[in-house]
């Protein structure tokens, strides 16, 4: 069952030019936080390429198994010098912005890339859904994602190389995104019009009609 999220998405990415720093960008509830550790090596390994991670979340989380989440204390652990709380003094390369509604949306419609990394090796990281890419593909951004098995099915009817296995998938298929507006502009229009044509609110109402069918 697709999410139906077509009121919060009003505002799509136009300008695929690249710009002196490549924006890269990951959304999500702050508890998935940890899945960016399989992105960070990658990120690492190419941040002579001037490259920024700008990622949007809530700061903490109060119901947390019953234990505050800090995002910031999160970040600090995979990034490490890589990510500084006062940028007016010291140098940073990731970037923390609160979630909302009307700003999220500009901001990921301003990137050049977003990422959903997933931890293959916990099995309700596997076997998530495909909402989050939707949602980047109804926004016109290019999108590349852990290789598991919603996102691979849908890549594949794309016929789109755009899920990571490895480090070196990530550093890979991300240099050759980062290096060409062409194909930027290719997977990301691709998948604009695949998610408008299968995942429109007529199919949205259909699937809970069909639910109900059964």
């Amino acid at each position: 069952m697709f999410e139906g999220n077509f009121k919060d998405i009003d505002v799509i990415k136009k300008n695929f030019k690249k710009k002196s720093i490549f924006k890269i960008v990951w959304e999500g509830r702050c508890e998935n936080i940890s899945g960016l550790k399989v992105f960070c090596p990658a990120f690492k390994h190419l941040l002579k390429k001037k490259i920024e991670l700008h990622i949007i979340t809530d700061f903490e989380n109060n119901k947390f198994f019953f234990n505050k989440y800090k995002t910031i204390n999160e970040l600090k652990k995979i990034f490490k010098d890589n990510f500084s709380t006062n940028t007016t003094f010291e140098q940073s390369n990731v970037f923390l912005h609160q979630w909302n509604t009307s700003f999220s949306k500009i901001l990921i419609a301003n990137s050049d890339l977003a990422i959903i990394p997933q931890r293959k090796d916990f099995n309700f990281d596997r076997g998530r859904g495909a909402n989050k890419l939707l949602m980047f593909m109804r926004m016109r951004i290019p999108v590349l994602t852990s290789n598991i098995n919603s996102y691979k099915n849908i890549f594949k009817n794309l016929k789109i190389n755009a899920t990571c296995n490895s480090t070196n998938d990530w550093i890979t298929k991300l240099n050759k995104l980062l290096n060409s507006e062409t194909l930027r502009k290719r997977y990301a229009t691709i998948g604009h019009k695949y998610v408008n044509k299968f995942y429109n609110a007529k199919q949205f109402i259909a699937q809970w009609d069909n639910l109900f069918e059964l």
